[in-house]
């Protein structure tokens, strides 16, 4: 086994996917005239697998050294706190849609129906979900681990 999989190995899994693809890369290496210096940092990348309706993602801890990088990755909020059976959220199963809801990973999300006539309906499809992006709303999947009531500082604009 090289190093560069032993220190692979040294990483925990990603926080959002648990997959994906990562490397640890050297970073500003000069050269010198007899050949390539010392990085001045080191990062630890990775990738997200796809997931559809899902933005690509791409992660990024950088150190020192390539020690410090893998500890930047492994570095993690309290997952006993992470991992606690979230208050006040029901099941992704039952959110309504007549409202706008609060999904657990902190996105505002609506339900809007297709209008009286369209092909969609025509399809049997009542309705998406939509995301609210800071701007307005945006068609998405419905995900999260689950969802309570809106609580939105400004009324979002209707589209």
């Amino acid at each position: 086994m090289n190093a560069n999989a032993i220190a692979l190995d040294a990483l925990k899994p990603c926080p959002f996917c648990g997959a994906g693809a990562t490397e640890i890369t050297p970073n500003g290496r000069q050269w010198t005239g007899s050949g390539w210096g010392e990085p001045s940092s080191v990062s630890v990348r990775h990738w997200c697998d796809a997931v559809p309706g899902q933005p690509s993602r791409m992660l990024e801890r950088v150190g020192r050294d390539e020690a410090s990088a893998i500890a930047a990755w492994n570095r993690r909020a309290a997952i006993a706190a992470l991992e606690a059976e979230p208050q006040g959220w029901s099941p992704m199963e039952t959110a309504p849609k007549d409202r706008y809801i609060t999904v657990q990973q902190h996105a505002v999300y609506r339900w809007l129906p297709y209008r009286q006539g369209s092909e969609q309906l025509r399809k049997g499809i009542t309705g998406r979900w939509q995301r609210y992006v800071g701007y307005g709303f945006e068609n998405a999947e419905l995900s999260g681990y689950g969802w309570r009531n809106a609580e939105l500082a400004a009324t979002p604009p209707k589209d």
